[in-house]
């Protein structure tokens, strides 16, 4: 074999090993391609179930803000419903206490000699024996600087008839119009009533001058006696 002949078939060789070369090199491409394509469609794949998942997990807050806010209504209402159980039971209860005259009854009592000096008689019925207690004003000019310690009294003695700060307490308030310095001891009366509220909110009190009733049945003699 001379080398014209050796040459002539390592060209056809050549030849093939192009050709093998060019489809390795195509379907390699190909290959290629596909994988971007499948890469490209799994990544917008992704995509889209993220988006599905943000979508859902915001609807999933939002019905869970809704259910917190219906539960906190449901809890408010039935607390409220609660409560205007409560109260209706402690106005009925304070209410048959009335029917009783077992309510709270203050007097207020003058001294006639010493007309800068006034007491109140505390009771929870009609009898002596019903007697709480008292408070003692013994300088009405300066009460007002020992209102602390006279709404604590009060409070102490409210708590020593079985009463809470949540009960609805009747209290009647006798007093005598015609008795000396009336005028400022009732203020002071008064002003104890306004601040006990601050803590006893259903503390109802109605006040009666007796000294109508005693005038009444002065003239009611009077007339009797011609």
């Amino acid at each position: 074999m001379n080398k014209r002949q050796i040459i002539l078939d390592f060209t056809s060789l050549l030849d093939v090993i192009m050709i093998i070369l060019f489809f390795f090199i195509m379907f390699a491409s190909l290959k290629t391609n596909e994988a971007l394509e499948t890469q490209e469609a799994l990544e917008a794949q992704q995509e889209q179930l993220q988006a599905e998942y943000e979508a859902l997990k915001k609807e999933a807050e939002e019905k869970s803000t809704e259910a917190d806010k219906a539960l906190a209504e449901y809890q408010e209402a039935l607390s409220r419903l609660e409560n205007s159980g409560e109260s209706a039971a402690q106005n009925i209860a304070a209410m048959h206490k009335f029917d009783q005259s077992m309510n709270l009854k203050i007097y207020m009592k003058m001294d006639s000699q010493n007309t800068n000096f006034c007491q109140l008689d505390i009771f929870s019925g009609t009898d002596k024996e019903d007697k709480l207690g008292e408070i003692k004003i013994d300088n009405i000019s300066s009460a007002d600087k020992d209102m602390d310690s006279m709404v604590q009294a009060l409070s102490e003695l409210l708590n020593k008839a079985g009463y809470t700060e949540e009960s609805t307490i009747l209290c009647e308030f006798f007093y005598n119009g015609k008795e000396n310095n009336t005028s400022k001891a009732y203020p002071i009366a008064e002003d104890l009533f306004k601040r006990i509220k601050f803590s006893y909110r259903n503390f109802k009190v109605s006040v009666t001058n007796t000294s109508i009733f005693t005038q009444a049945n002065t003239t009611e003699e009077d007339i009797t006696n011609e």
